[in-house]
């Protein structure tokens, strides 16, 4: 397992904590990743002043739920408060898989929605992946991410975004196969990374014969030592431990962050007007 030895290390042990925690069981390895983000959480989300942070403290909280964890109390800290906290368009628009990462978290634990964040959601991805021409630059894994988030969301503001994301994933989907990386290339190939994320959020849009396809592909790419590899040029340890660690819970019943472990199960959440109020004591989000 790669351990982080610095708070810029640790959100690719939170990769590893989510897929770890797919499997429904709680193991040793779960619980050093707890120890570590106890460590360095503080520091790769700060609490105090969330902005510039989202993304962080996003995928902090949600790492968190999967292991069963509070994120409004863990050991002190209210990390999924500082989501809502970010409160400006400003910091939720500074790339799109924060963006979808703050809707995963609010999703899981049960909270509204900023309307700066849904926002946020709309605009950039109605530029990330417009209906016709291109992108802004090839980001098809934060599309899946972004379909899967927005399933969640009770506001029909949300349908032209979510139309424009699947036109936008039909252009990188290889047959019979999964999702490519990129869609500019004249000779696509399904990755790994990409389908793990792409997959579930095609379910979410019912999309699910693409979604099961992308599954039995899924399967054929482990290696025989029980691993994934991205790419071929991507045989480093991190970069397989990624892979791997992305591709568990598509397979498990075509999991995401949305529903990884077995609490904080997502909720329908709705937009809010006005700006959040956080308490970081108690962790309770309202409207102010």
């Amino acid at each position: 397992m790669a351990r982080a030895s610095s708070a810029s290390g640790l959100g690719v042990e939170l990769d590893a904590l989510i897929g770890v925690s797919a499997t429904g069981t709680q193991s040793d390895a779960a619980e050093t990743m707890l120890s570590d983000v106890k460590t360095y959480g503080p520091t790769y989300c700060p609490t105090a002043s969330p902005a510039g942070h989202v993304g962080a403290c996003a995928k902090l909280s949600i790492a968190l739920m999967s292991a069963g964890e509070d994120p409004a109390s863990f050991d002190g800290k209210n990390y999924i408060g500082a989501v809502s906290a970010a409160s400006s368009y400003t910091s939720y628009s500074e790339y799109v898989t924060n963006t979808a990462l703050a809707l995963v978290a609010l999703s899981r634990a049960d909270k509204p929605v900023p309307a700066a964040l849904f926002q946020a959601a709309i605009d950039q991805s109605a530029d990330q992946w417009p209906a016709s021409g291109s992108p802004a630059w090839d980001d098809i894994d934060s599309g899946g991410l972004m379909l899967t988030a927005l399933s969640h969301v009770n506001d029909s503001r949300k349908t032209a975004t979510v139309t424009n994301i699947e036109s936008w994933m039909d252009q990188a989907r290889v047959d019979g196969e999964g999702w490519s990386n990129q869609v500019t290339t004249s000779d696509p190939s399904s990755n790994v990374n990409t389908t793990a994320w792409v997959a579930p959020g095609m379910d979410r849009s019912d999309e699910t014969s693409q979604a099961v396809d992308a599954q039995s592909w899924l399967v054929s790419q482990q290696n025989t030592d029980g691993s994934f590899t991205a790419g071929p040029d991507l045989t480093e340890p991190i970069n397989l431990m990624m892979a791997t660690t992305q591709a568990i819970p598509p397979l498990l019943g075509l999991s995401s962050y949305d529903n990884t472990g077995t609490t904080y199960q997502p909720h329908e959440i709705r937009v809010i007007s006005g700006q959040p109020r956080v308490c970081q004591e108690i962790g309770v989000t309202g409207v102010g």
